[in-house]
């Protein structure tokens, strides 16, 4: 477990390492919550005046409040007993009042929130429940004495960035989201303030407030996500007081005011706005000159199973898409590993930024909404969850698709994970905060998403031999692949009956089946199957899901669950997509279809290990992997290099293949280790020939970098490079066949 730094260290040898602190009084031992205990604060890291701490107050509840019992969250509450849900509030309870965000001295996130409240949606018990707190909390920092100023609405963004008032930052918003909202505020009438308050101090622009929420590897908008998700305002609290004690090291990727400031109100559109909020017209108030409140109908999930399916269906009607994004970004030279950043920088992702920010800002920018003025327009709820299941997609393909085919363990990078663990927030915000709002969340995640991808060495993205290449229906160790299933077995047991004289009428037993899969006998019969029953054997194609939630709840490490729980969500809604739902230049993306999240999670616990049922837990990746030397010396797969000779063939070759091309034995290698002889032709499998943009389709289809270029699309210094990524794609071509 190593959460991100979030602020720079001394040097990149730097301890970040867990440090030792007296373990709170475990709160399953006793009822009776303890106070806050006092400790020395940290010595002021900004530069700002320090302020001597007074002792904290006797009564921790009055200052930072209680926490609720959790909602059922999105993926339903399946398994979540009442017990649970107790446990849980009582262990978040005490780690609330007892423990600081940050679990060391060096920035590093405490994590147990985010671990209780993961485990428990995916059906932990109270037994692993308890667990899983005993595993947090004795690492955990412990919450900092009060500092002597009182943080409010007039003074509170004078302390940004100091961790020393995290206390003082949490007691403050606490108060603000437990007090009704009243007029003129259009939320009058509402039994808590969470949504004005994130709408002003998240969304107003004022401390810079929102670029903070996706610092630090997005770890603040990640713990007001959970509070928004399970309707728990302690935690929303601690999210608003963790930005503040964050430093907004991507403020490079927005423009100077993010979200820039709404035009003010004049005096009788106020006397307006005061007037209709007491009718509680909601969000059919928009022509009063204010900008409207979320509907109740908003409903994420509802919209996302109405939406079309259909192949090629999701081309933006303005701008490029996410992966035409992607793929154009793999294309230029400016943004490659050892341009943007170099493997040994630290930070990686501020010097990325800072080398390169204007050239990640400009192709961001062609990720646009229909009509994308700034307070002109708001788009449309349906526009929204579609850029929203698009961020779903991305996120999946950059964390899950990144790790190198052919080497016999996959990389799954530590940063680029935390651009898909924290994409399962934007819904339930979504669906509260203000219409005209919700462009500026999914920009900043966007932004963040790709520039993390960038400074982990922009890897290339094997859509086709590596995510694709993974099993859709993974399954934990030491299980066959292949097995007789019970309606088979019924199926049998009903033709031998009627072929044979037979006066037994017990049920069948199950057949044995040895460790290569195949049966050993059956009904009693030692041998092989014959045909009529090898036909009957059925591949354990059944949902995969039960199985990986279970793995994932009782897995060491707190981001496994995190991630599995993110693409069950995303599986449950989007799975049954088919091929080329988000077809463009990127190679593979017309195969792509719902099973990718399943891959994603079978490749997680290949490289982070089935710790439940017994493999060595595994550990992120964070070598940067778009580097070559981040692979020098890791183990390949035996057939490794005669594939990608054969590969290099292809390539050289993208025509029809010749017949002695056809009769070759090719073998393709996937990240799961299976070696595969494909009926079908070697361009149709190993993903090279599709690096060729098809250059049939308009502008609008996304396929012709030539018009788009030659017309001046994208943003200035981009407009110019179709010349120089052809020259790039030759000198790959002579690279490759040496």
């Amino acid at each position: 477990m190593a959460p991100f730094p979030t602020r720079k260290l001394t040097s990149p040898t730097a301890s970040l390492g867990h440090q030792s602190y007296p373990p709170p009084p475990s709160p399953l031992a006793s009822p009776n919550l303890v106070p806050v205990r006092s400790s020395t604060p940290n010595s002021s890291s900004n530069g700002k005046k320090k302020h001597t701490p007074k002792p904290i107050s006797t009564d921790p509840i009055a200052l930072f409040g209680q926490i609720g019992l959790p909602g059922p969250g999105v993926l339903g509450g399946l398994g979540c007993s009442w017990q649970n849900r107790k446990l849980v509030q009582t262990c978040l309870m005490d780690n609330h009042i007892n423990t600081h965000c940050f679990f060391n001295d060096d920035g590093l996130h405490n994590h147990t929130a985010h671990h209780l409240l993961a485990a428990y949606s995916l059906g932990a018990g109270p037994s692993l429940i308890k667990d899983i707190y005993e595993l947090q909390k004795v690492i955990n920092k412990p919450m900092l004495p009060l500092q002597s100023v009182e943080v409010n609405e007039t003074n509170w963004t004078e302390f940004l960035g100091d961790a020393n008032f995290y206390p003082n930052y949490l007691a403050f918003f606490y108060r603000l989201l437990v007090a009704p909202p009243s007029p003129p505020s259009p939320y009058a009438g509402k039994k808590d303030s969470v949504v004005p308050v994130l709408e002003k101090y998240l969304f107003g622009g004022e401390g810079e407030m929102l670029v903070r929420a996706v610092s630090g590897a997005i770890h603040p908008l990640i713990h007001i996500g959970f509070g928004v998700e399970f309707g728990l305002i302690g935690i929303v609290a601690e999210g608003l007081a963790q930005c503040c004690v964050h430093s907004p090291i991507v403020r490079d990727l927005f423009p100077s005011a993010w979200p820039p400031p709404p035009p003010k109100q004049t005096s009788f559109q106020s006397t307006l706005t005061s007037a209709f909020s007491s009718l509680k017209l909601g969000s059919s108030s928009s022509f009063l000159g204010y900008a409207p409140t979320a509907s109740p109908l908003d409903n994420f999930a509802s919209t996302a199973a109405s939406l079309p399916r259909e192949p090629r269906s999701r081309i933006p009607q303005e701008g490029l898409s996410g992966f035409t994004i992607l793929d154009r970004i793999l294309h230029d030279s400016t943004l490659g590993p050892g341009s943007a950043n170099q493997q040994d920088d630290f930070p990686r992702l501020d010097k990325a930024i800072q080398n390169r920010g204007d050239e990640i800002r400009a192709w961001c920018e062609e990720w646009k909404f229909r009509g994308d003025t700034i307070w002109k327009s708001t788009p449309s709820w349906e526009e929204i969850v579609k850029k929203t299941e698009e961020l779903f997609w991305m996120a999946t393909v950059i964390y899950a698709a990144a790790s190198r085919p052919g080497y016999v363990e996959p990389k799954m990078d530590f940063f680029t994970m935390h651009g898909l663990t924290s994409v399962l927030f934007l819904p339930p915000i979504l669906e509260v905060i203000s219409p005209h709002l919700r462009p500026y969340l999914l920009h900043s995640h966007f932004r963040v998403l790709v520039a993390y991808w960038i400074s982990r060495g922009r890897p290339n993205l094997h859509v086709n031999d590596t995510l694709l290449a993974s099993t859709p229906t993974p399954v934990p160790p030491n299980l066959p692949t292949f097995t007789p299933g019970a309606i088979s077995r019924a199926i049998l047991k009903r033709d031998k009956s009627k072929s044979e004289d037979s006066s037994d009428d017990s049920a069948p037993s199950t057949p044995s089946v040895g460790v290569d899969g195949k049966v050993k006998s059956v009904n009693g019969h030692n041998g092989t199957l014959s045909d009529h029953e090898e036909e009957k054997m059925v591949s354990l194609d059944v949902n995969p899901w039960p199985g990986l939630m279970v793995s994932a709840t009782d897995h060491p490490d707190e981001h496994v669950p995190k991630v599995i729980r993110t693409l069950a969500y995303a599986a449950t809604h989007f799975g049954h997509s088919p091929p080329g739902l988000y077809q463009c230049s990127l190679p593979g993306s017309e195969k792509m279809d719902g099973s990718i999240f399943a891959r994603a999670a079978g490749l997680t616990f290949k490289a982070l290990g089935y710790a439940r049922e017994g493999e060595k837990p595994g550990s992120w990746d964070r070598s940067v992997l778009g580097f070559e030397a981040a692979w020098e010396g890791c183990a390949t797969l035996p057939t490794f290099k005669a594939n990608s000779l054969a590969k290099a063939k292809q390539r050289a070759s993208p025509s029809v293949p010749t017949p002695s091309q056809e009769d070759e034995t090719v073998v393709v290698v996937g990240v799961d280790g299976i070696e595969r002889s494909p009926d079908e032709p070697v361009s149709k499998t190993n993903g090279f020939v599709e690096m060729e943009i098809d250059d049939s389709g308009s502008g609008k289809d996304e396929g012709d970098l030539d018009e788009y270029y030659a017309g001046g699309g994208g943003d200035g210094n981009v407009g110019e490079m179709d010349e120089r990524w052809r020259e790039e794609r030759d000198e790959q071509d002579h690279e490759l066949l040496g």
